[in-house]
């Protein structure tokens, strides 16, 4: 039973990374004044979305992952 815990954990943990790093490769678009500044917000909105997205399962996937390691440790 612990085996099969600690390797969800490690499965949880590496899901995780691998969430955190796809975050961290989103490029955000720069921003100058102009006149497509609507096209460029709606951009840059989409891309932290994405972002959001990828730190939401990238969070959820750590709190599984230590959650499995404490309950490890317990058995």
């Amino acid at each position: 039973m612990t085996s099969f815990i600690q390797t969800a954990a490690l499965i949880a943990a590496c899901g995780s990374a691998v969430f955190w790093f796809a975050s961290a490769m989103c490029r955000l678009p720069r921003i100058k004044p102009g006149m497509d500044d609507l096209d460029k917000m709606t951009e840059l909105s989409n891309r932290l979305q994405r972002m959001s997205t990828w730190n939401f399962w990238a969070a959820g996937l750590m709190g599984v992952g230590a959650l499995l390691s404490v309950w490890a440790r317990l058995l």
